[in-house]
């Protein structure tokens, strides 16, 4: 096995895949500070422009595991929802709001994220401007799931080791395979992860990765129109394995009478969170349960309540997660 970075770049430079171990050890050098920033955007450059591949995807979801800091809580099952990023650019933070609709539902969530890369439009610049706290010790993570049922786990606290590619990711002009791999690494090790991805191609390939991952349930999200998330405007698609069995739902919104446009859920040309968080909480404040983005937030939270449990209807579901939408406290 190649054991230098630069016999890594040739075989990545002649279009071929790593092996699980190789990028295992690429990753373990780009997490101990061994490679310069030029060495890092070589190889993460040349593995996008061939392709990431399910070996080089879990290589560094296992290195960049065994170097983050872990977090243990008490509840199970914990739930995960997350975005590999790369979609619509004036998208509304969905995930983030029905991470908190389904605390309220009873059931517990701890959302893994960042801020956004580019622009303040991650779902911790949401966080930002609804003043929700997440930079907590593990106790009082712990006890915002008691009395919440949802916290929120800031990505950059839980795996210092990216510092040393932090230089390299902002030099790159596309995607890299850490927007693949940070989905995978809570650092709260949940049992259900649920995952958006912004096409149907890179949905299967997660659903590959997964497979060899130890998750009771795990979901990928894609829908039609390039949304990370279930849309409420054109067909979405779930791939769902559990027990070692998968399973393609096709969600239409339409039958469950929901006929909106793109306009009805984006917020602004800006698509800055502090926008999105203005824009829910007056939603919330004028107890609007026909809002678009009330829907918007509804059908996600029933979707996954679906996935966890398919003995709940969407219908019902949407009714459960709009009556929790206007209780929230947080």
């Amino acid at each position: 096995m190649p054991t230098h970075h630069t016999e890594f770049v040739h075989k990545l430079t002649i279009g071929e895949h790593l092996s699980e171990s190789e990028a295992y050890a690429l990753a373990s050098h780009f997490f101990d500070g061994q490679l310069a920033t030029a060495s890092i955007v070589e190889c993460l450059t040349l593995m996008h422009n061939k392709g990431e591949s399910v070996s080089e995807i879990l290589g560094f979801i296992h290195a960049m595991r065994a170097h983050m800091t872990p977090l243990s809580f008490s509840q199970r099952p914990l739930i995960d929802i997350c975005g590999t990023g790369g979609s619509l650019p004036n998208r509304f933070n969905a995930s983030t709001c029905t991470a908190l609709v389904l605390g309220h539902l009873g059931f517990t969530v701890a959302k893994h994220g960042n801020r956004g890369s580019k622009k303040a439009n991650g779902s911790f610049d949401f966080l930002d401007a609804l003043q929700i706290p997440y930079e907590l010790t593990e106790a009082e993570h712990q006890d915002r799931l008691n009395q919440f049922g949802t916290t929120f786990l800031f990505a950059r606290l839980y795996h210092p080791a990216v510092r040393h590619v932090a230089k390299a990711r902002q030099q790159l002009s596309t995607r890299s395979i850490f927007n693949l791999i940070g989905p995978f690494c809570n650092p709260a090790s949940p049992t259900v992860q649920i995952i958006g991805a912004p096409t149907k191609s890179l949905a299967k390939t997660l659903v590959t990765v997964a497979e060899s991952l130890n998750y009771d349930t795990f979901a990928v999200i894609t829908s039609d129109i390039g949304l990370d998330e279930c849309s409420t405007v054109g067909t979405s698609t779930i791939h769902k394995l559990s027990n070692g069995n998968h399973q393609t739902i096709h969600i239409d919104p339409e039958t469950h009478g929901i006929h909106h446009t793109l306009q009805d859920i984006t917020v602004s040309d800006s698509a800055l969170a502090s926008d999105n968080a203005k824009a829910f909480t007056e939603m919330l404040k004028n107890q609007d349960p026909d809002h678009p983005l009330a829907t918007f937030i509804a059908l996600n939270a029933a979707v996954i309540m679906h996935i966890i449990n398919e003995s709940i209807p969407i219908e019902s579901g949407m009714d459960q997660a709009k009556q929790a939408l206007f209780s929230l406290k947080f």
